[in-house]
């Protein structure tokens, strides 16, 4: 069995959950007082939606090919976004959960977990297997898939489909790192993307990759204007190719990040988000231009 960090706690069968630092149990008596909580009461929820008439969105970033930066990309667009309004990010990268190795974080529990209960979700679950980063002028919730890659290869990922109508409910916006797996799990959650962030590179093999894509993403019903074009990198050798973005896909790049590789790597090996380490480097400056225009598209 592979595990970065060893197995989870023990949660028991009963929905009590047992962590180092204490116990986590649900109050019975008061959830049998109240049995159906009014998410638009709730003031985080009010944030997140508008009148809160309705669950907040769910954004997708989505990596053209391995290695474009989609990653770094989600977790400091969620960090944008949470000082502005409630934001949880949810790895769905069940072989590879680079958010949390990102952030140095070794989660208590997981996405396995919230999907094991998803049944019974409400803000008291969806808390205990979030982990919580302070951010400029907020915090950000984020899940991550167990690190124990044995027990997250048995996760059935279409489960989070099925419980995300719930979810938004308590997590207000909802930032996916979605996966590049083009399974039925993928498609079901791209379903209920409000909006999807393609992250590609200037480069041959980004490009096609990004065409491919996009000619899926068409394929399986979403319109072009459900979708945006990032290209990371932008501006350094790759000039002539990146001028060729705009002939070869039949979806705009709508926003540049800088290459800044340095302050990047400094960001990963501190395990904080750039925008939180590096307010001022022209990488957090592009991201938080992405995050600004993305609270305009999903208020229209």
């Amino acid at each position: 069995m592979f595990s970065l960090f060893g197995k989870r706690p023990e949660i028991k069968a009963d929905g009590t959950m047992a962590m180092a630092a204490g116990v986590l149990m649900p109050d019975n008596s008061k959830t049998a007082q109240n049995p159906a909580k009014d998410p638009s009461k709730n003031a985080d929820y009010a944030q997140s939606a508008p009148g809160g008439s309705k669950p907040a969105p769910v954004i997708g970033i989505l990596g053209a090919k391995g290695g474009v930066g989609a990653t770094t990309l989600a977790i400091n667009l969620a960090v944008a976004l949470a000082a502005t309004r409630k934001t949880t990010l949810i790895d769905t990268n069940v072989q590879q959960p680079d958010v949390a190795l990102m952030l140095g974080n070794q989660p208590k529990y997981t996405l396995a977990d919230l999907l094991d209960r998803r049944e019974h979700l409400d803000e008291k679950v969806l808390q205990a297997c979030c982990e919580t980063i302070e951010v400029p002028e907020g915090k950000l919730d984020f899940v991550s898939p167990p690190l124990d890659l044995e027990e997250s290869l048995s996760m059935d990922l279409r489960g989070l489909a099925d419980c995300l109508p719930a979810l938004r409910s308590h997590a207000g916006l909802v930032v996916l790192d979605l996966s590049k797996q083009l399974d039925s799990a993928f498609m079901s959650l791209i379903d209920q993307c409000h909006f999807i962030v393609m992250v590609l590179e200037p480069s041959l093999t980004g490009i096609l990759a990004g065409k491919r894509w996009l000619a899926a993403l068409l394929d399986l019903g979403l319109t072009q204007d459900r979708i945006g074009i990032a290209v990371n990198r932008s501006g350094g050798r790759m000039k002539h190719l990146e001028a060729e973005i705009t002939s070869t896909l039949p979806v705009s790049a709508r926003w540049r990040l800088p290459s800044s590789f340095a302050s990047l790597e400094e960001s990963c090996l501190a395990g904080e988000p750039a925008l939180v380490r590096l307010p001022r480097d022209g990488y957090s400056k592009a991201v938080r231009l992405i995050a600004r225009d993305l609270i305009k598209e999903i208020a229209d």
